[in-house]
């Protein structure tokens, strides 16, 4: 199951790019998701 949530960290950040094409300013929100998903990828591993 953390390698499930992996992915969808990955995918969340894929959104964030299509925001940044919308606008600079998305793009900051899109590098904020992209954090989160990393932090969840880093408790699949503990787990």
């Amino acid at each position: 199951m953390g390698v499930g949530s992996w992915e969808l960290g990955v995918g969340s950040w894929e959104l964030g790019v299509g925001s940044w094409e919308l606008g600079v300013g998305s793009w900051e929100l899109g590098v904020g998701s992209w954090e989160l998903g990393v932090r969840s990828w880093e408790l699949g591993v503990r787990s």
